[in-house]
């Protein structure tokens, strides 16, 4: 066993060795290992390579790294504990293993099929690679070497996708061999320049990467006797065939480091320079800096290294601050300073590196400023540095220290991007400063580092007087600091979110950019707009010269040249500059990526809003809408025809939809009057049928563009429906379907708008519209989409069951006269009223009793599965349980009513229920199980009610033939059986079955109503939720059927009711729709909160009010002729939902349980400060916002428009109006909420921002998976206080007991593998709408031990508040307050649950583990967080294992690196 060693040259130092001998005594014997080779290309140069690994599926190309300890990898740097940082050494490993690809294709075309891969191997045992960036390529392809033999074997590395690589190579093995030995050769000796010998090679970037070839590497003077120390040499590579007069100014360019450095004398705190020379052998150029131990300050901020003491954090700030005082004073300025160059010294001193960019006073041809700005972290950037580069200075210096000292002392960095950073003027958050407990003195001095005039900051040397003034610090004489041997810079880090940029980047890295990622040299990105397209992506950006947000379209491909399609399109555009439409989106500019990724790109206005396509796929959009689509569209097409120029691709994703109409963009296939190419046949779905007989000239595109613009018509009217069943194009000669007869819901089109559309897509060019001038003149003649519906006929008695209780009866005359009712009165509003369950009238609606003519009754899963089962005779005994006000009577009584009209024959009637025989089968109900019957107890009626079902099995009981039915409460049938027990032992254990919701079996069927959910949806045949299925939206559907509304329309306030406003709103086919959902939503979100549960009576009372304020006809009649503004925009459905406004004090008025929970869910109690200054400015946005309900009155847009008017805008006057500035944007905002078209800003206003994610994890059929189970674990360590949670790794970690004055905390560890979180169970019974409510986290001791489960239900509250404890929030008492019992109790009983660790730490960081072993031996070891633990770990993830008692080396146990073990016996 062992691979074939083959040495090309020797062997450099021991981490190579140790790889090599691993690799001959353990891997594979049919593998070849080729070591410490040169290969040739380009020319005469040359790539050096320490191992190629020939295996029998690929080879691969490794290098071979001796770092120790932990390893960060922050964009493109990788960050190693004790050393400075230095360039990732894989993107240029990546390209070697291509290079010697295309070598061996080249020599052999048989291996053109062969893949290559690169590895980078850590073969100290403490080596640990933590990367953090989003991808994490890096450790993707770095390995430890215990590991390395099973990377190196798995074939799944081995893309297999394309099918353009074989797995098996073996064939070609001896081929592969002989080819490497031919291509390569040894080394010459050891690497030298000059006097320094390389003894590691640390990073190396090639030409594709920047303007020159970068190495890093360590040296040993090879004159010096040994042990004189190391260095770390720059070596940059000029373009040898430059000009002499260009090559020379390279040469300054390379040596701006030694240039600035070899100015200063040494310095204790800044990392020298020891020579720069040019190697005229290699074309190179060399710094020399010292290597001085230690390691970036970077580790400290992201806790890869121990945290800094507060002594320390302030004496870094201090070196910091000497360091640049003393450049300072030579006029050298840093401009990089960051994290990554400041080095932490193992004697703790900060010393400053990275001067690759710096400036000084000397006036100088060549600059770096440019690539200064490229490189720089944009976080530590001060705000003039972003609108012009030329200011990075010794003042953008000091700045920089500000925000690092902000960042020391407070744990976060002070902006998130660099325009939030605008926003602020740059000042710091006083209040995190605060929250921090930095001193008063302390965070004015940063405020004063961080001014956002660039002349109001100090100096260095003054900065470094007021520090030692606001720390008190006397005046010592100075001392010598160690030696001055130094640490190499590190070069810059790349700006924040943004790679380094190893070369030219393929399309698909720009087609999902990360925020603050910038784009050319002005433009940051914000976030991707809509999905990337075939040609390209589109960004919305922030223009950091002028400050305003811009939209971005990358062209990322073409089928001939995207640089072509570009020039195309911005050719297009340049011809509508001049003459600007609404309707057409305004281009800004034009240009192409800074090299080498010189993509071309446009720059648009930004317009917030979204392209139609993503509106359709939110559901269909309403008449009035469309219409509004049709009008907006028509007039940017004839504009733009006017203009000689055709867009040639109108479809829905090229429409955009804003608050200000729609806009034509993406112009990339348009044709002028100059074009000559003919037809482009793209997007064939809205191409004409007949486009080979369409001239391809002014009139051919116009109806082209036309009839696009009608299929995007018909699908945003149909929700997506193709005009031709079945095919995904045009078909010739086939007319469209109709959806006034295909579909239902279209029945009230206008028939011209109808005919409109149809002729827009006729298959006759003839036959369609010429011009855009005509379609616009018939669309604009249309007086609405849609036609008034005609009042219904006289009603006529339904045919079923299921009919008659979704259909209202005819509207009822005046009761006992058989007149019409009254004038302006509608007697279902006043009905209503009796609904409210703080009604001041009667409240007999409360009760279940409507008149018959005005029931709102809807059908439930009782009457839809339980009825059908009944008559069938499928279960002996049906037990109703419930609160009051669930319907279980009700239920009965409808039951009894429906069999006397099937033909039921009635006994003698009894009191409190019904005996009756249907269809053969006996029944006998009882409609309240808590009432006594005459002289019988309450007792004795349910012992004789229960009789046939006593005794300790089913087959005992006497039930053939019959059917008993009780209406119960819950709390009165626990009580029964469990006081007569020993009677009914068996129906006993099935009630408690039932009662949990699982299955009862056959006989018995336990209906608890407990577990109704009014918001639940039924699913449709795909397993999806239905909209408007649910118990609330169809009862909502019931009261606001046009048939109990008739009334209103001959009401003198017809035009202005907020009652009829709110009913005819959820009547209206697409608004209504929308609103429902939105509601529904506040609903769900109350239920999941679990603090009620919702009853029909609850339900239909709250609805009652929502639309009626709780006022009949005469009081809203009296409201309007006070003309009380205010209340009647408060009784508005969107603010009629949350019950009755509070008082002018702020205490409560509403009394209704359920709308005191909905008040708690006030979309309007969200901060978002940006739409409230826009509301309380601008005032309501554009009515193209928000969906158009055509047929409604506009009276609370009208109340909304006044009372902004009314509202004062000086300083005074806003004080003294702020509740009712208040009250405005809060109306304003609910509004919003329910009648945007976009979903997506709908969402943001709710006020549980994690419900959505919430009810996803709720919906999957098993548990969760790993991750969102550790996202849990992880924010209960951070609610146990510990701030890093994931340095214990995977587990859950519970603090014993404080102690007082006690210095060391002690945690019980619980593994994580031990933890389930799944789903809660929903009710297991057909007979009621049920979802899930809860999640469910478990544990179990996955040792087996006995000591049960501990479970903990988390519903929507608790969820939301361990959301924010994962995002870093600490909890406070008022957190807590609520929850604070369910987690106590889920504490309590894991604290039962056999443990075998504990932690121990005084700060959080420190941590050590104490685990026992089944010899019983105690094990101490300190611990270090494993690589990826601020990842979490992917679904189904398996956690690691538990170490053993043999463990004595470093090792992993249950997700966590440990060290230095200690035991006892």
């Amino acid at each position: 066993m062992g691979a074939r060693i083959v040495a090309v040259g020797e062997a450099v130092n021991d981490a190579e060795r140790r790889v090599i001998a691993h690799l001959r005594d353990h891997a594979p014997d049919d593998w070849t290992v080729l070591h410490s080779v040169e290969i040739p290309y380009n020319r005469n140069e040359l790539f050096e390579v320490d191992l190629v690994v020939v295996t029998g599926h690929a080879v691969y190309v490794i290098d071979v790294k001796g770092a120790r300890g932990r390893i960060e990898v922050d964009g493109g740097r990788w960050q190693p504990s004790h050393r400075a940082p230095f360039r990732s050494p894989l993107p240029k490993l990546r390209g070697h293993a291509k290079q010697l690809k295309t070598l061996l294709e080249t020599a052999h075309r048989t291996l053109s099929r062969l893949y290559t891969d690169a590895l980078v191997v850590l073969p100290a045992p403490d080596a640990l690679l933590v990367d953090r960036t989003p991808r994490q390529h890096d450790a993707r392809d770095t390995v430890n070497l215990p590991d390395l033999i099973g990377r190196l074997a798995d074939v799944r590395r081995v893309p297999t996708s394309t099918n353009r690589f074989d797995t098996d190579v073996s064939a070609h093995h001896e081929l592969i061999v002989r080819a490497v030995q031919g291509s390569s050769r040894p080394p010459s000796g050891p690497l030298r320049f000059g006097s320094w010998e390389v003894i590691e090679r640390l990073s190396e970037t090639g030409p594709e990467e920047g303007d020159d070839v970068h190495r890093e590497y360590r040296a040993k003077n090879a004159l010096a006797v040994q042990g004189s120390g190391t260095v770390r040499l720059s070596v940059r590579r000029a373009d040898p065939y430059a000009p002499e007069a260009e090559r020379l100014q390279q040469q300054k360019r390379i040596g701006i480091a030694y240039e600035a450095l070899g100015k200063l004398p040494s310095h204790p705190n800044i990392v020298g320079v020891r020579d720069f020379f040019a190697d005229e052998d290699k074309d190179s150029f060399v710094t020399v800096y010292d290597d001085v131990p230690g390691h970036a300050l970077a580790l400290h901020l992201n806790g890869a290294a121990d945290p800094l003491t507060a002594d320390a954090k302030l004496r870094t700030i201090r070196h910091m601050l000497m360091g640049l005082a003393h450049a300072h004073s030579r006029l050298i300025a840093h401009r990089e300073l960051n994290p990554s160059t400041v080095l932490i010294a193992q004697d703790g001193r900060a010393m400053l590196t990275g001067f690759e960019y710096a400036k000084t006073a000397q006036r100088r041809a060549h600059t770096v400023m440019r690539e200064a700005y490229q490189v720089a972290d944009r976080a530590y950037l001060a705000p003039e540095c972003h609108t012009d580069p030329a200011a990075m200075g010794m003042k953008t210096d000091i700045y920089a220290v500000g925000v690092l000292g902000f960042q020391l002392l407070t744990g976060e960095l002070p902006f998130t991007s660099a325009t939030e950073q605008a926003d602020e003027a740059g000042r710091l958050p006083a209040q995190v400063l605060e929250a921090a407990e930095v001193r008063v003195e302390l965070a004015h001095w940063l405020q004063k580092l961080c001014a956002m005039a660039s002349d109001a900051r100090p100096t260095g040397v003054e900065a470094l007087r007021r520090l030692d003034l606001v720390m008190g610090a006397r005046r010592a004489p100075a001392r010598r600091i160690g030696s001055s041997a130094a640490v190499p810079p590190a070069p810059p880090a790349p700006s924040a979110g943004q790679p380094v940029q190893d070369g030219p980047r393929g399309p698909e890295f720009f087609r999902d950019l990360p925020a603050d990622h910038q784009l050319g040299t002005k433009y940051l990105v914000r976030h991707r707009l809509g999905r990337p397209g075939s040609f390209g992506v589109a960004y919305r950006v922030y223009d950091t010269i002028r400050s305003v947000d811009r939209a971005v379209k990358l062209v990322l491909r073409d089928r001939d040249s995207v640089l072509e399609r570009l020039r195309r399109e911005a050719g297009v555009l340049d011809r509508l500059q001049n003459a600007p439409h609404p309707n057409v989106v305004s281009m800004v500019d034009a240009d192409r990526l800074m090299p080498p990724d010189e993509y071309p790109y446009l720059v648009f206005e930004f317009v917030d809003g979204k392209d139609v396509a993503e509106v359709i796929r939110g559901g269909r959009m309403g008449a009035a809408d469309v219409l509004r689509l049709a009008i907006d569209t028509a007039r940017g097409l004839r504009h733009i025809h006017e203009r000689g120029v055709w867009h040639c691709d109108i479809k829905p994703s090229n429409l955009l939809w804003t608050d200000d109409g729609v806009k034509l963009i993406d112009f990339g296939i348009s044709k002028t009057s100059d074009s000559s190419e003919g037809h482009s046949y793209t997007s064939p779905r809205y191409t004409p049928p007949d486009l080979d007989q369409v001239p391809a000239d002014a009139s051919g595109y116009t109806d082209r563009d036309l009839f696009g613009l009608g299929v995007t018509l018909y699908e945003a009217l149909t929700g997506g429906q193709y005009p031709w069943e079945g095919v995904g194009r045009p078909s010739p000669g086939v007319p469209p379907v109709d959806p006034r007869t295909a579909y239902s819901g279209f029945g009230d089109l206008a028939p011209g708008f109808a005919e409109i559309m149809l002729r827009a897509i006729s298959p006759y060019r003839a036959e369609r519209f010429s011009t855009a001038e005509e379609l616009l003149r018939a669309l604009e003649a249309l007086e609405s989409a849609r036609v008034a519906p005609a009042l219904p006929p006289p009603a006529v008695a339904p045919s079923s069951t299921s009919e008659r209780a979704e259909q209202p009866p005819a509207p009822p005359s005046e009761p006992g006269t058989g007149q019409e009712p009254e004038p302006n009165t509608n007697p279902f509003v006043a009905h209503l009223q009796t609904l409210y369950s703080q009604s001041r009238r009667s409240n007999r609606g409360t009760r279940g009793l409507d008149p018959h003519t005005m029931s709102v009754y809807v059908e439930t899963a009782l009457d839809r599965e339980l009825v059908p089962a009944l008559r069938e005779g499928r279960h002996a005994l049906v037990v109703v349980t419930g609160n009051a006000g669930d319907g279980k009577t009700a239920f009965l009584e409808r039951f009894e009513r429906q069999a006397r009209e099937l033909g039921a024959e009635f006994g003698p009637r009894r009191a409190n229920g019904s005996d009756f025989t249907l269809a053969g089968q006996r029944f006998r109900t009882n409609h309240d199980g808590s009432q006594d019957e005459g002289g019988v107890s309450g007792d004795d009626v349910l012992d004789e009610f229960f009789a046939p079902f006593a005794g300790t099995d089913a087959s005992a009981w006497q039930v053939a033939g019959e059917t008993r039915l009780i209406a119960i409460n819950e709390g009165r049938l626990v009580d029964f059986l469990s006081h007569h027990h020993d009677r009914f032992p068996h129906l006993a254990k099935v009630a408690n079955l039932g009662l949990a919701g699982r299955d009862t079996g056959q006989a018995v069927a336990v209906v608890n109503l407990n577990a109704r959910d009014v918001a639940a949806r039924s699913l449709d045949a795909d397993g999806e939720p239905q909209d408007g299925a649910s118990l609330l939206e169809r009862m909502l559907d019931r009261m606001t059927h046009d048939r109990f509304w008739e009334d209103c329309e001959r009401c003198d306030l017809a035009a202005t009711c907020y009652a009829r406003h709110n009913a005819q709103t959820f009547q209206h086919p697409a608004a209504g729709p929308q609103a429902a959902r939105r509601l529904r939503r506040l609903y769900e979100m109350t239920q999941l909160r679990g603090r009620l549960h919702i009853t029909l009576r609850d339900l239909r009372s709250a609805l009652a009010y929502t639309l009626t304020s709780g006022r009949d006809c005469a009081e809203i009649h009296q409201l309007y002729a006070a003309s009380s503004g205010q209340e009647i925009l408060d009784s508005f459905y969107f603010s009629a939902h949350l019950g009755a406004p509070a008082t002018a004090d702020g205490s409560p008025r509403e009394r209704d349980r359920l709308l005191t929970l909905l008040r708690e869910a006030d979309v309007a109690a969200v901060p978002q400060p940006q739409l409230d200054r826009r509301l309380d400015y601008a005032g309501l946005l554009e009515d193209r916002a928000l969906v158009a309900v055509d047929g409604r009155g506009d009276r609370d847009r009208v109340l909304l428009r006044g009372a902004f008017e009314q509202l004062g805008r000086s300083v005074t006057e806003r004080v003294s109006q702020a509740a009712a500035h208040r009250h405005y944007v809060d109306a304003a905002r609910r509004l919003l909420y329910f009648e945007l078209h976009d979903e997506d800003r709908a969402e943001r206003m709710l006020p549980y921002p994690s419900v959505l994610h919430f009810m996803a994890l709720l919906s999957r059929v098993t548990q969760t998976g790993t991750k969102e189970r550790d996202r849990i674990l992880r924010a209960l360590n951070r609610g146990e206080g510990l701030v890093a949670p994931e340095r214990i790794g995977d587990a859950l970690a519970l603090k014993v007991r404080d102690v007082p004055g006690g210095t060391i905390r002690t945690f019980r560890r619980f593994p994580a593998e031990g933890f389930r979180l799944e789903p809660g169970n929903a009710a297991a019974s057909p007979y009621i709408e049920s979802g899930r409510t809860s999640l469910r986290l478990s544990y179990r001791d996955p040792a087996g031990s006995q000591g049960g489960t501990a479970e903990l239900d988390i519903r929507l509250d608790l969820f939301e508040l361990l959301q924010r404890f994962e995002r870093g929030y600490r909890p406070s008492v008022t957190d807590l307050q609520g929850q604070q019992l369910a987690l106590a109790v889920f504490k309590n009983r894991l604290a039962a649950v056999p443990y075998q660790e504990i932690l121990l730490t005084t700060h959080g960081h420190d941590l050590r583990r104490i685990h026992r072993t089944e010899d019983s031996v105690l094990h101490m070891e300190e611990l270090t967080a494993r690589s990826g633990d601020d990842n979490g770990g992917a679904d189904g993830d398996d956690p690691a294992g538990a170490g053993t008692a043999t463990d004595t080396v470093a090792g992993i146990a249950g997700g966590v690196a440990r060290t230095e073990e200690t035991t006892w016996r």
